[in-house]
């Protein structure tokens, strides 16, 4: 089947804006946008700022997103195209798991007018739609943090198993542990309102394996990431939030390989987040609706350790018509070409072979520093 850039840049605009957060400009630039018209930006180590484009942009000095650069860069996990979709789902489950409570503090106060559309909720509350009281919803607040969504819910990929899995920190013995004053009917109402919201019986039924060997992160995780959007697409409609139909981006998924072969080489070295500096990064702005009531990071710390840092730049573009005429240059008019095109060569690194090297180079062949060997996950 025939596709064009377009197609890929589609698929990935289509990702970034599901559940009405942030979303692509249209023109040329492809920046990425918060939903308050803001650019998203990256700051460097060096203290550079670059603003965040995808794949197609033509606008130089970006910081380019592309999860079909899995594998070319050292860490997709720390991309900040999975930590900023995670941030966003978690958020949007956190709101409608709250709203939900919400309700059930009315039903169990009986004093307080009920609202519009509490009776559409109720289903989510099942059999505990007059026992959850004031604190029930309090100790939810406490056990997912509105600053710290992730903690409480994400997709988490396993490497060993070659799955996307839903992990929910309600679920984890670690966690009641560490709120003992939370008591066991609390812990039983707030994980069956979750996998009410969710749709599911066990967070299990989201465990996705993928048959991908190149985009593995990529497959699974949106296998995953698109089946809650549709699981929750009657609540969030409920809730108010924007952009929640999936058919177009599934329209993407029998093509995501032969975009993976066209758009793998289109990556930025300076949107790679090593593991320890990853650590090290942490939301500092609000990029989410107030609406919603949750913090995301309007500005991560997405540059290479200082030994890498210091003399990688983007390559200068030189349009045909200014080579020498000994060259083959002619003045035909030249197409803008992507700015991340302009930044790596399009070649093979197999085709390389020793015996094309001077004698003196071909002896030795030089390993990668240890953080572009790190592993994925």
């Amino acid at each position: 089947m025939e596709f064009t850039n377009d197609n890929i840049t589609d698929f990935i605009s289509g990702m970034i804006s599901l559940g009405g957060g942030d979303y692509v400009e249209a023109g040329p630039e492809k920046f990425v946008m918060m939903k308050s018209g803001k650019n998203h930006e990256g700051v460097l180590e060096d203290g550079t700022t670059r603003k965040f484009a995808v794949y197609g942009t033509t606008a130089p000095n970006v910081i380019v997103i592309n999860p079909f650069a899995e594998g070319e860069s050292n860490s997709s996990r720390e991309n900040w195209f999975y930590r900023s979709r995670n941030l966003w789902l978690a958020t949007l489950v956190r709101k409608c798991v709250l709203t939900v409570l919400e309700v059930g503090v009315r039903a169990h106060a009986r004093k307080q007018e009920e609202q519009k559309d509490d009776k559409k909720f109720v289903k989510y509350l099942g059999k505990y739609a007059h026992n959850c009281t004031a604190k029930t919803m309090e100790d939810f607040k406490k056990i997912a943090p509105v600053a710290k969504p992730t903690e409480f819910f994400n997709i988490y990929y396993s490497k060993s198993k070659c799955t996307a899995e839903v992990k929910c920190n309600l679920f984890r013995d670690s966690t009641r542990k560490s709120f003992p004053n939370v008591t066991d009917a609390t812990w039983e109402a707030l994980q069956a309102v979750v996998l009410k919201v969710l749709g599911v019986k066990d967070l299990n039924e989201f465990t996705f394996k993928t048959d991908s060997m190149n985009i593995p992160v990529l497959h699974s995780f949106t296998n995953v990431y698109l089946q809650i959007f549709d699981n929750m697409h009657d609540i969030m409609k409920l809730v108010g939030i924007e952009n929640i139909e999936t058919d177009k981006i599934r329209s993407h998924l029998p093509m995501l390989e032969a975009y993976h072969q066209r758009a793998k080489w289109c990556s930025s070295v300076s949107s790679v987040v090593s593991t320890e500096e990853a650590q090290k990064a942490a939301p500092s702005k609000s990029a989410i609706p107030s609406a919603l009531g949750a913090t995301a990071p309007a500005v991560w710390n997405t540059g290479l350790p200082a030994a890498l840092s210091q003399s990688i730049q983007p390559a200068a573009y030189t349009p045909p018509q200014a080579l020498p005429a000994a060259l083959g240059a002619t003045n035909a008019p030249v197409a803008p070409l992507p700015a991340c095109m302009m930044q790596q060569p399009v070649m093979q690194p197999q085709m390389m072979q020793p015996s094309m090297l001077p004698s003196s180079l071909a002896a030795q062949q030089p390993s990668l520093p240890a953080v572009l060997r790190m592993n994925m996950f």
